[in-house]
């Protein structure tokens, strides 16, 4: 069965929908006949994508504030699907983490999912609803990295709240999984790569090393490639997978 038929008329909340995967997921789903919430703390990000694409609910809020998003995200209807994409990223090492930086990064990568998985499976579990819930990971929680180290910290802690998650909400029918790509080929990327100030700074460098690392010399991964990936996890073809951390990373990790 296509994928496109398994989404037509389902409730997905993306966050994370202003830029980059979160934006292309969307699109596609919107393209599916999905009834699709973007959300976003970025407002022009989310006008632009509204603008694209009618129908589409948005919803601008930063999930980095744990009680204002509880108030936005708590009067949304019921959904179908979830997908927790925001995150923040920080290029430096722990040795050099502040107070501030720490407290940013454990709000938003992890703290800001606890809090829309509280309220969004609250709503299915009261409208006797099944669901899926997929939050969005990284082979960094599994490659410890040099120039990463809180998002890693971040990363790998998310991926065993998910799995209690799994855990507690498995017998609603409510599955919760994570998707861990390795880099992936989008604006925000590249941004990151041709940055001045960090140890990734030389973009064909850094692009060599992933091939070099990376069995099937994909330097970074192709984001249609990641949505499919997702959307295979977020279907109704999946009831048995939960508490599963599903990689896409070339097979950068088994070297």
């Amino acid at each position: 069965m296509p994928f496109k038929e398994l989404f037509v008329g389902k409730r997905v909340l993306v966050t994370g929908a202003g830029r980059g995967l979160g934006r292309a997921l969307v699109k596609r789903l919107h393209s599916y006949g999905a009834q699709v919430i973007a959300l976003s703390r970025t407002e022009s990000h989310l006008k632009t994508l509204q603008a694209e694409l009618p129908g589409l609910e948005i919803v601008c809020v930063d999930l980095g504030d744990w009680e204002k998003a509880r108030e936005v995200i708590g009067q949304l209807d019921v959904v179908d699907i979830l997908v927790n994409n925001a995150a923040l990223i920080l290029v430096k090492g722990i040795m050099s983490t502040s107070s501030e930086e720490f407290d940013s990064l454990i709000n938003v990568n992890l703290k800001s999912v606890m809090n829309t998985c509280q309220l969004v499976a609250a709503k299915m579990i009261a409208a006797g609803k099944s669901g899926s819930i997929v939050n969005v990971s990284s082979i960094a929680g599994t490659q410890p990295s040099p120039y990463n180290g809180l998002y890693c910290v971040t990363k790998a802690a998310l991926e065993m709240m998910s799995k209690c998650l799994a855990v507690e909400l498995g017998s609603k029918k409510i599955r919760v999984n994570t998707f861990a790509p390795a880099g992936i080929e989008t604006d925000m990327l590249q941004e990151l790569a041709s940055g001045t100030d960090n140890l990734v700074q030389k973009e064909g460098t850094f692009k060599a090393f992933l091939k070099f690392r990376t069995p099937t010399q994909t330097a970074h991964m192709p984001t249609d490639e990641c949505i499919n990936t997702m959307l295979f996890l977020m279907s109704d073809l999946t009831t048995q997978i939960t508490g599963h951390n599903l990689t896409i990373d070339g097979g950068y990790l088994c070297t």
